[in-house]
């Protein structure tokens, strides 16, 4: 069975890439919102962490976004503040670490909400 690195619910969901950067003056920028859910989600992580050690190796990445509302919107526009956030807690290296990434839409929450569940990434992992 592959080791588990994390498993962090935390209220709300991460920002879409379309409210990540802002650009003015050919300069290119993090936005205040991106900012503020970095620096709470990494600070969770670092709390919630498994090892302290920074893990190198290949990973699994699940995520659950649990909206309060029925509201449609892209999934995978959230998934890029996450693995960002995963990289600066020191959880994982490198984002390009994440070999098998599975994310879901599970509606039926009063509050909006994320998890996250990292595990090492096996062979075994994605086939069963």
């Amino acid at each position: 069975m592959e080791n588990l690195l994390l498993d962090l619910e935390f209220e709300g969901l991460p920002p879409t890439v379309n409210h990540i950067y802002r650009g003015a003056k050919g300069w290119r920028y993090l936005t205040q919102e991106t900012r503020d859910f970095q620096d709470r989600i990494t600070a969770l992580l670092r709390e919630q962490r498994q090892d302290k050690e920074t893990y190198t190796g290949p990973v699994f990445l699940s995520i659950f976004f649990y909206p309060d509302n029925k509201r449609r919107w892209d999934m995978d526009n959230r998934v890029k503040a996450l693995q960002d956030c995963l990289e600066k807690a020191g959880i994982i290296a490198n984002d390009t670490q994440i070999n098998t990434l599975y994310v879901t839409r599970v509606d039926g929450k009063k509050k909006a909400a994320t998890r996250i569940i990292l595990r090492e990434w096996h062979i075994n992992t994605v086939a069963n």
